[in-house]
Order: C-alpha cells, then sequence, then structure tokens
C-alpha cells in the first residue's frame, strides 16, 4: 500500500506510531484520506510543504495542481487564529476570503475567528478606503 506524508494538527497514535501536533509523520494512503477529510493533518509534499486540500485516491497519491494557484501570501494560510488574523491585518478583502474559507469548514469552524472577521466586516471602512461601498 502507497504511503502518504502528513503534518498533524492533533496527536495522533497507532500501533507503530505517535505523531505529534505540527510534526510530519508517513502513513497509509487510506489513513491519510481519514485524517485529511476529517481535519486532523494535511497533506505535506516532497518538500515539506503542506499541500493544499485535495482527495486522496488510495494507491493513486499524485495530483495535478489547480489551473491557477495564487501567488504566495496571497492564499488565506490554513492556520492559527493568531496567524489568520495576521495575515488578515485591516485588509477588507482579505477579511470576506479567510471568513468564507473558516466558514468552509462547517462544523469545525473557529467561532471566535469567525466573529472577529464579521465584526470587522461589518465595521464602517475608515474615511479614505475605497472598497467601493458608499457610506451610510
Amino acid at each position: 500500500m502507497s504511503k502518504v506524508t502528513v503534518r498533524m494538527r492533533t496527536r495522533y497514535a497507532t500501533a507503530e506510531q505517535a505523531i505529534e501536533p505540527g510534526k510530519t509523520g508517513l502513513v497509509d494512503a487510506q489513513e491519510a484520506k481519514a485524517l485529511v477529510d476529517g481535519g486532523y493533518a494535511v497533506l505535506v509534499d516532497a518538500e515539506g510543504k503542506d499541500t493544499p486540500p485535495r482527495r486522496i485516491t488510495p494507491g493513486k497519491t499524485k495530483t495535478t495542481p489547480p489551473a491557477s494557484t495564487p501567488a504566495d501570501g496571497d492564499e488565506v494560510p490554513d492556520a492559527s487564529v493568531t496567524k489568520v488574523t495576521e495575515w488578515v491585518g485591516d485588509d477588507r478583502d482579505r477579511a470576506t476570503r479567510a471568513l468564507k474559507v473558516e466558514q468552509e469548514r462547517g462544523d469545525r469552524a473557529r467561532v471566535s475567528l469567525v466573529d472577529h472577521l464579521t465584526k470587522m466586516l461589518n465595521a464602517e471602512p475608515a474615511p479614505g478606503d475605497s472598497d467601493g461601498g458608499e457610506q451610510q
């Protein structure tokens, strides 16, 4: 059976190994599918970098990259609430994108991040901001 490298978000232990949060480990493709689909891990590429979520078919671990990949730093980070809010800063466009990504997590959406982003987006834009909307 093929093996896939994953970076764990939570502790994961089997009879053969234990992988701590933030560390990588080699697991069967079928295990990797369950871990990634459940939000417990992310796939890691050959260079050791986290990869965007993708579907894993046991026995077929190669995928074709998306047709258009956002420029470095332009993609919502798959990271802690603190890291996401640092990435957003005061950029309303990034806040909108981050909120959409977080809400797509469904039951796993982090309430504190959703609340922060929602409050930011519902606040009046600062004078001089050109977000295309009219102030009321």
